[in-house]
């Protein structure tokens, strides 16, 4: 009897972390926004003014930072650009201290070094999302390998179920001593 509620309590535990990484997965798949430059994203160039290019630039990295890092996108520049500093992200921190300069300090900044931060913000973005990529696949390894587990043990219970049954089966063929 010890046994085997060992073996229903591993199950237990096993199928728990097999559910709670299952809805982790999920949850990450659902909050997940892939961004994509295509033909109507606001970051096209063709008939903007610098501003409207700088504008639409400000929205996508406030966007991809609130994305990746929860910070919300109502912050200036300045104040996302601490709070970056604090976790120690420094491939946003530079576009982002970029950006400000480009809105605060340059009198006005040509299109091609708007386009140039541009090429670099959709180069992080890849970057990031190639990374998500790979947890997201570690993520799959780790419940594909809790069930691979999950199903070991429900083999070994079933086997010892069977060994209780043939014991019980050998025992009641022992003849029982005459008691005194």
């Amino acid at each position: 009897m010890d046994l085997s509620l060992r073996y229903i309590f591993a199950a237990i535990l096993l199928f728990l972390g097999v559910l709670f990484a299952y809805l982790a997965i999920k949850k990450q798949k659902r909050k997940r926004r892939v961004f994509y430059l295509k033909e109507k994203s606001p970051l096209l160039i063709e008939g903007k003014t610098t501003e409207e290019l700088l504008n639409s630039l400000n929205s996508a990295i406030k966007s991809q930072i609130k994305k990746y890092y929860g910070i919300s996108e109502k912050l200036s520049l300045k104040e996302i650009i601490k709070e970056l500093e604090k976790r120690e992200k420094p491939s946003f921190i530079n576009i982002t201290k970029k950006l400000e300069d480009y809105f605060y300090k340059e009198s006005k900044p040509t299109k091609e070094k708007i386009i140039k931060l541009k090429k670099e913000f959709l180069e992080e973005v890849k970057r990031k999302e190639e990374i998500e990529k790979k947890e997201e696949e570690r993520r799959k390894e780790k419940i594909s390998f809790l069930e691979k587990l999950l199903e070991k043990e429900k083999e070994i219970r079933e086997k010892t179920k069977n060994e209780k049954i043939r014991l019980k089966k050998l025992n009641s063929k022992i003849p029982k001593k005459p008691q005194n």
